[in-house]
């Protein structure tokens, strides 16, 4: 990520477009950075929002969450996690 905040829906105007899941809303959840803290917060209170399973309106996020909206599940994983570089993912 490299802006302080990222919208992600099915917008063309989200900065991260999901297109191919119906179920996820023009404008569904940001991604916002303050100092080296990554949280996640919900923009439309029609589709839920979950993160590691549990439904939040907002919540802060660590390498490996899962953030799930609609049909759509995606990992957070942060850009210096050497486990990302090898495309390998450990536990």
């Amino acid at each position: 990520l490299y802006q302080n905040s990222v919208t992600l829906g099915s917008s063309p105007g989200a900065d991260i477009t999901l297109i191919k899941d119906a179920s996820i809303p023009p404008s569904a959840f940001t991604i916002e950075t303050k100092g080296n803290v990554r949280s996640v917060s919900s923009l439309d209170t029609t589709a839920p929002l979950f993160v590691n399973g549990l439904e939040t309106s907002h919540a802060v996020v660590r390498d490996g969450d899962s953030i799930s909206i609609g049909g759509t599940a995606l990992k957070y994983r942060e850009r210096g996690n050497t486990a990302v570089k090898s495309g390998v993912v450990r536990s």
